[in-house]
């Protein structure tokens, strides 16, 4: 275990070095372990170590010096732990040392997360220009608006600094879905402008008239989803907090930055086409006139289609899942990961604990012996392992004193005549009667005689192998050696038998250092008796522990805490979200039916991607389930844009061959901006992505096949009124 020193001094030399004292404040090795197991030695070494029973593993506990729950301290620490680890490893060639724990897990997860956004933005970007160039034949006009893009997104992050301080792991996805975003203003532009252009009007007058048709639609598109995503905070997560603020600051830095400056752009690139003798060019969708006349001639077809749709839809969201298992949603092959599970496999404890503090030793003496009552704790930790209360020590001396005539009984004596036979099977039989008698002193909770038998086995060890490769002439000074050495160790044992009663003084400065706040309360860790993420024996766990203690703490009840409090906070930014869209709807449009047509397609998108959810194996997670407000908020701007269109053109049909082929495409570019997140190896990212392309492009399916229907109907009627 020579590599287990070397770590063990790296970190503990770490505590007075300059630029190490900043992270660590001690190691701990002396992990206890709970005296109920089967065997008692089962992962302690002879030196207090924690090993696994197959001595493939070792653990160390790292005390940090600051708030290890600080990203970016816990970064930095991390860092220097693994640093430490290179430099123990080259000088221990075929040794591994792996970190985990949550602040690890958490760096690992940002560094994750960030090494494929970059591998995102690009993928998203060349999705963007090939559809583009299927649209407009032109590869010169996406990166015309890609200038004004950035800008606008430049000013938006400026602006959010000032807000959020520091991109998180939510919001960082902000800039990458704003690029499928934030160019959607210059496809409106391009579409209506190019349309003007083919029908003869001149560069002037074609800018006039797209500002004219469609100007009102896309503020009112911009409006709305910068809306939405500010509604978004008040779901109560600053994750979505600072993704809402980031989201919207930026939607409307894009949207006055496409306005005011690539028209400019757009202007210039006609010019100099017209110099060349070449037009604007337009590729027109008249595929989707053809199909929004079918639409409306089998109207009655389609309502009763989806009335059956969303009858079947309703089974299949009462099957809608959460995952509670935070592990699932973490990046695939950390190490921090793998180590977990390896932990449990090898040790049969979770890394994953709950604390609580008490302001007095009797309050802990009881509560953790509560706690070890319940069928979901498979052991606590708290200065009571080491220090037990008076009531306690009485019970263990009664187990002493039955104990202290076999210990005085077990002096060693010399041999008249030295047999290797008989000198192996009485260490045999002492090891043995050693194995009881250490297991019957930890339960009685004499950590001082624990280690003195130790000393003793390890000795024992020692003479076992000299008896069996010794020569008889050697013998009987091997046993002379020994016997003076098994002398001193036995006075130690009789002394430890005899000082009956624990004090304060007893017990090592180290564990009041790690079980005692400054303030003087007292810390108890709660070790989970299964795997602690199940969600079943997570619920029956925290609700034990809770019945006992009021108000526990650590990473286990904060996350239940977070589950408990997402779907509430998500419902409430969604409800937030369909409120202030409706709001700005009726303002926009001033009346009941228009808002009414706007918003049945993006309500039963929002229903038909949580239908979809269960039937593709899909469970709501902390992350995905983000992506409902946002759904509301991107997928408005399609049935904004479609009708105010129809509100100028007065035609169903003139109005989806035109503008639909504009929502067509910005939509296309949201999904290839929200599908470079798959690229990510973070699982709670991927599916979001998912989760929100499905929902945006059911949007832009419903928007095409029921809003033309809706708009006839409901136009026919305010006719009629």
């Amino acid at each position: 275990m020579g590599y287990y020193q070397s770590f063990f001094a790296a970190v503990d030399t770490s505590v007075n070095g300059a630029p190490s004292g900043f992270f660590i404040d001690r190691a701990l090795t002396d992990i206890m372990v709970d005296p109920s197991e089967d065997s008692v030695y089962r992962y302690i070494d002879d030196d207090g170590r924690l090993v696994s029973p197959d001595g493939t593993l070792a653990l160390m506990q790292v005390i940090s010096v600051g708030d290890a729950n600080d990203f970016e301290y816990a970064s930095q620490l991390t860092a220097h732990l693994r640093q430490v680890i290179a430099e123990v490893e080259s000088e221990n060639p075929g040794v591994k040392i792996g970190l985990t724990g949550f602040p690890v897990l958490a760096s690992d997860e940002a560094a994750a997360v960030m090494n494929n956004l970059a591998l995102g933005f690009l993928v998203a970007l060349v999705g963007i220009l090939l559809i583009f160039f299927v649209g407009f034949r032109q590869l010169l006009i996406p990166v015309l608006a890609a200038i004004p893009l950035v800008i606008g997104v430049i000013w938006g992050l400026g602006i959010s600094s000032l807000a959020v301080g520091e991109l998180n792991m939510f919001s960082m996805m902000a800039p990458v879905i704003l690029l499928g975003l934030g160019i959607d203003y210059a496809i409106h532009i391009i579409a209506k402008y190019s349309e003007d252009r083919a029908g003869g009007m001149a560069i002037e007058e074609s800018l006039t008239d797209v500002f004219s048709k469609i100007g009102r639609g896309l503020t009112v598109g911009a409006l709305t989803t910068a809306a939405a995503f500010f509604a978004i905070t008040v779901a109560g997560f600053k994750g979505m907090n600072d993704l809402g603020i980031v989201g919207g600051i930026c939607v409307l830095g894009a949207f006055f930055s496409m306005v005011m400056v690539f028209p400019l752009f757009l202007t210039a690139l006609d010019r100099r086409l017209g110099r060349k003798g070449r037009a604007m060019p337009t590729v027109p969708f008249r595929f989707l006139g053809t199909s929004t006349s079918l639409f409306i001639r089998f109207r009655y077809l389609i309502v009763a289609g989806f009335i059956v749709l969303v009858v079947l839809g309703a089974f299949s969201v009462s099957k809608l899942q959460i995952e509670k298992d935070i592990l699932k949603i973490e990046p695939k092959g950390l190490e921090s990961i793998r180590l977990q599970h390896e932990i449990l496999d090898k040790f049969n404890f979770s890394i994953y604990t709950s604390y609580a503090m008490f302001g007095s030793l009797d309050e802990l003496y009881r509560k953790a012996q509560e706690l070890e009552h319940k069928s979901t704790v498979k052991r606590t930790e708290s200065l009571a392992n080491v220090y037990p209360s008076p009531g306690e020590q009485k019970a263990r001396r009664k187990i002493i004193e039955e104990i202290a005539p076999a210990i005085e009984a077990l002096s060693p004596s010399t041999a008249d005549r030295i047999s290797r036979e008989e000198i192996l099977t009485q260490i045999s039989k002492l090891k043995t009667n050693l194995f009881q008698l250490k297991t019957l002193s930890y339960m009685a909770g004499l950590t001082r005689l624990v280690a003195a038998i130790g000393r003793v086995e390890q000795e024992l060890g020692t003479l076992e192998k000299n008896v069996q490769t010794a020569n008889d002439k050697n013998l009987r000074a091997v046993n002379d050696i020994v016997y003076a050495k098994l002398k001193l160790e036995y006075r130690a044992l009789t002394n430890g038998v005899h000082n009956l009663s624990i004090t304060r003084e007893d017990v090592p400065q180290v564990y009041f250092d790690r079980f005692q706040g400054k303030d003087g309360s007292y810390l108890l860790t709660i070790y989970p008796s299964e795997y602690v993420w199940e969600s079943h024996f997570t619920e029956r766990h925290l609700a034990e522990i809770r019945s006992v203690i009021a108000n526990p703490t650590g990473v286990v009840p904060i996350w239940a805490r977070v589950l408990a409090k997402m779907l509430p906070g998500v419902l409430r930014a969604t409800g937030a979200v369909l409120g202030v869209l409706a709001l700005v709807l009726l303002l926009d449009f001033r009346r009941l039916r228009r808002v009414t047509a706007i918003l049945i397609p993006l309500i039963l998108s929002l229903f038909f991607t949580l239908a979809l959810m269960p039937a593709l194996g899909m469970k709501l997670n902390i992350v995905n389930i983000m992506a409902f407000p946002l759904i509301l908020g991107i997928g408005i701007d399609d049935a904004v844009h479609l009708y105010h269109r129809y509100l100028v053109e007065r035609n169903i049909r003139r109005t989806f061959i035109s503008t639909g082929k504009a929502v067509t495409m910005t939509t296309l570019t949201t999904i290839m901006a929200m599908m470079s997140l798959v690229l990510s190896s973070h699982p709670g990212m991927i599916s979001f992505a998912w989760v929100a392309s499905m929902g945006i492009a059911l949007c832009l399916v419903l928007d095409l096949l029921i809003l033309p229907v809706l708009i006839d109907l409901f136009e026919k009627e305010g006719k009629g009124k």
